[in-house]
């Protein structure tokens, strides 16, 4: 593997300390909420270019959803099915992918549960799950923990309509160290609704309209193997087909934690 795909691949601890962190540490808006279920999409697209012009790509996402004061990651999982012909002596002859599908494994927990614990499923109809440490996760993932917009530490350079959506392009004051991206671009969606995820409670509130897309660019350094960096971090809301199946999951987290406290004491 050459120096620029490893510089890639090292980036999936960014996406998960960024969604995690920002979870807990309020990325997200549940108030007024009309829908029982809420279903939301994040994804991180990333491109990173190296000195000789090859660029690298990864894409990475997963599933938010949100019932009152529970939440539910969908992570999802991709596999590959293949028929594989081998052998007497177990030398592969051929290896034909068959087929490709995502599968999802939901985490949940409850936004305001000060012990920031949650229990992991299988998948939708899993009758009992596996309790996880949230608290664990953020430990570990938190060393580049940096919000989207620093209201102390961001300030704005020009601003634009795109296709009638507004476009902000912002700077740092101060770069902490290189995890810090050196222009912003926040691109806004007034038909994104306001609860769910968030990227800026106090850019959505000010701007009169939700955050959909947040960019980071990375400028070239001398010296090093990567000339360039994007982040791209995207929004999307969804209908919710599934709606019935995610309350019964919350119902049966519920009665999986009352057992588990009265396991305890």
């Amino acid at each position: 593997m050459n120096r620029l795909a490893k510089s890639v691949l090292n980036l999936p601890t960014l996406i998960l300390l960024l969604f995690i962190v920002l979870f807990i540490n309020g990325g997200f808006d549940n108030s007024k909420t009309d829908s029982p279920v809420i279903k939301q999409e994040l994804k991180l697209d990333i491109e990173v270019k190296s000195a000789t012009g090859e660029i690298g790509h990864m894409t990475f996402w997963t599933k938010l959803y949100y019932v009152g004061d529970y939440m539910i990651f969908g992570i999802p999982s991709e596999n590959e099915y293949s028929n594989v012909t081998m052998n007497k002596q177990g030398e592969v002859l051929s290896d034909t992918l068959v087929k490709t599908d995502t599968t999802f494994t939901y985490h949940v927990f409850k936004s305001t549960d000060k012990l920031i614990s949650g229990i992991k499923y299988k998948n939708l109809d899993t009758l009992v799950g596996h309790k996880f440490n949230i608290d664990s996760l953020v430990e570990l993932y938190s060393h580049p923990n940096f919000p989207y917009f620093d209201l102390n530490n961001d300030t704005l350079i020009h601003k634009e309509l795109v296709k009638g959506a507004l476009v902000e392009t912002h700077l740092h004051l101060k770069k902490k160290d290189a995890s810090f991206p050196d222009s912003i671009y926040f691109h806004f969606n007034n038909k994104l609704s306001s609860k769910g995820y968030t990227f800026s409670k106090f850019l959505d509130s000010t701007r009169k309209s939700k955050v959909a897309k947040v960019i980071y660019l990375y400028n070239p350094i001398d010296g090093k193997v990567e000339t360039g960096k994007k982040l791209s971090f995207e929004l999307t809301q969804y209908d919710v087909p599934e709606a019935q199946k995610i309350l019964a999951l919350i119902e049966r987290y519920k009665s999986q934690v009352e057992r588990i406290k009265n396991t305890s004491n």
